[in-house]
């Protein structure tokens, strides 16, 4: 088949002013990038130029990656030694997840390590009816992509007991109410092992 080349979209770019030791969130306005926002912490106070440029189809000159919804080039003018932390939140819509036959678990943010791919740690942190909300933990600025691997389950409960009652609750349930009723769960479920190990002896 033949390569199919990055096609950048119009960027967004803003300059802010950003204080030393304190995280800055910054809301990106763009409707065609899935990054929502930056949360950029600096080791001193300075001015920051950001740009965020939405890629079509795989980019040139990268590595091949299967199973992304989308490539993006994210610059921010902070240099490495003065980047305390860095984090990106994104949203992938559901619809996107069904076509691909994954779940919300499976998705995960990957940039740009010694010319390879590499897996950044992705954390769920909303899920609405049509969309799901991440963040990522970034310790540079480059290329990225919003990846689905599946049964990758890095970002939630997966095949643990909170996750098993995660999957049978029904939506209506919330995130944190289903977390906190698996771990009621495993916690009376270990009580009842150490019950049945102390008859024993």
């Amino acid at each position: 088949a033949s390569e199919v080349l990055g096609i950048p979209t119009p960027p967004f770019t803003t300059t802010i002013m950003i204080s030393s030791g304190q995280a800055t969130l910054v809301p990106i306005d763009l409707s065609t990038s899935a990054v929502k926002a930056l949360e950029i912490t600096s080791r001193s106070e300075r001015e920051v130029h950001i740009a965020i440029t939405p890629i079509t189809g795989q980019p040139q000159d990268l590595p091949s990656l299967v199973g992304a919804y989308q490539f993006l080039d994210i610059s921010v003018d902070v240099p490495a030694d003065e980047l305390e932390g860095a984090k990106i939140r994104f949203t992938v819509p559901k619809s996107w997840m069904d076509e691909q036959q994954v779940v919300s678990q499976d998705i995960i943010m990957q940039t740009i390590d010694d010319k390879k791919w590499a897996a950044l740690p992705t954390t769920i942190i909303d899920e609405q009816p049509d969309l799901v909300l991440y963040e990522a933990s970034v310790q540079h600025f480059s290329f990225f992509a919003i990846t689905a691997v599946k049964g990758s389950s890095g970002s939630s409960p997966g095949n643990s007991i909170t996750g098993w009652i995660v999957n049978i609750l029904p939506d209506t349930v919330g995130r944190r109410e289903m977390i906190f009723i698996g771990v009621l769960v495993a916690v009376m479920f270990l009580l009842v092992v150490y019950k049945f190990v102390r008859e024993e002896e």
